[in-house]
């Protein structure tokens, strides 16, 4: 993971020196990224966001991130967020997270995500409050490694997961390449 700033001069109005937060995975490969703004009018002619940055983050035990930064108003005031992990203010309205990414359909963020059992010994259910899609499933271990791949169809899946070993695993779910979102369970032997 990382944040800084993000400025995007051909937008109008223009995208310039904003609060940036990204997620990658162990090889490099982008996950997400977001731009968290503000348009202020009176900032230059063309009207353009309010500067600003992320300077620290901490990913808490349950995904969520909290950053730290500053947010030009009058003076520069500190900016202190919490997101999920897929860096959304509010994951039942994340449209208000200005995102400056490949994701065609936001809408898709916010459907209901439930992985079933956790633990799980066999067999493991995912379900994703959509059925107009078709979207890539990946497991991956600790280290960023996809270990199982597979398809969520209509908003559902089963995958078994009997020759896994023992451990912590992330499913994530894709749209295009883009993660839509992704969660945590426990492998166990029964």
């Amino acid at each position: 993971m990382g944040c800084g700033q993000y400025s995007e001069m051909e937008d109008d109005p223009r995208i310039s020196d904003s609060p940036w937060l990204f997620r990658m995975t162990s090889s490099g490969n982008l996950l997400w990224e977001r731009v968290y703004f503000e348009y202020d009018s009176t900032w230059s002619q063309n009207g353009s966001s309010r500067i600003g940055n992320l300077f620290d983050f901490i990913e808490l035990d349950n995904g969520d991130i909290m950053a730290v930064g500053n947010f030009r108003y009058s003076d520069n005031d500190m900016l202190i967020m919490r997101v999920d992990s897929n860096g959304c203010l509010d994951a039942e309205d994340c449209h208000e997270v200005n995102i400056l990414s490949t994701t065609k359909d936001i809408k898709l963020s916010q459907s209901k995500f439930t992985i079933y059992p956790n633990p799980v010994y066999e067999e493991i259910n995912i379900e994703f409050g959509t059925n107009q899609y078709v979207l890539n499933v990946e497991i991956q271990g600790i280290t960023g490694r996809v270990v199982i791949s597979g398809l969520l169809i209509n908003g559902r899946a089963q995958m078994s997961l009997s020759d896994l070993k023992d451990g912590m695993y992330v499913i994530i779910v894709k749209n295009h390449g883009q993660v839509m979102v992704s969660g945590k369970f426990v492998k166990l032997r029964e």
